[in-house]
């Protein structure tokens, strides 16, 4: 899931989400830090997990935009793997976040951009720019 303001003290706090941004405007392209939380269950042994992240945007492949590793420990563990990053959102649209693990996409978190207005009364799920 994508969120806003993630703090890595709190790994598993994943309340400021977000779905998608209103607003979106031709002339004056916005431009949002967000960090994709990914939650991961240890299925093995004891090791480092490394995820390169791509983003796919409307109409266009994959372009890999930076990557993050952890470490799990113990088999059946659960570890919250943030990947920030920042994006220009250059067209509306759905856009598409692709956690790949060992070469293999094994992910893809969708993340709408709308040029409809933000609502006048925030709603989980929508951010203004």
């Amino acid at each position: 899931m994508f969120c806003q303001e993630y703090d890595p003290e709190r790994p598993t706090d994943l309340r400021q989400m977000t779905t998608g941004l209103a607003g979106w405007n031709a002339e004056a392209w916005p431009t949002v830090e967000l960090t994709l939380a990914m939650g991961l269950w240890n299925a093995g042994g004891a090791g480092q997990v490394r995820c390169r992240l791509g983003i796919r945007r409307p109409d266009d492949d994959v372009q890999y935009v930076g990557e993050g590793d952890t470490m799990v420990n113990d088999p059946g563990e659960m570890v919250i793997l943030p990947l920030k990053f920042t994006l220009t959102l250059d067209r509306p649209g759905t856009y598409w976040a692709v956690a790949e693990f060992d070469g293999v996409p094994l992910a893809e978190v969708p993340f709408t951009v709308t040029p409809d207005p933000p609502p006048t009364a925030m709603s989980p799920g929508l951010v203004s720019p």
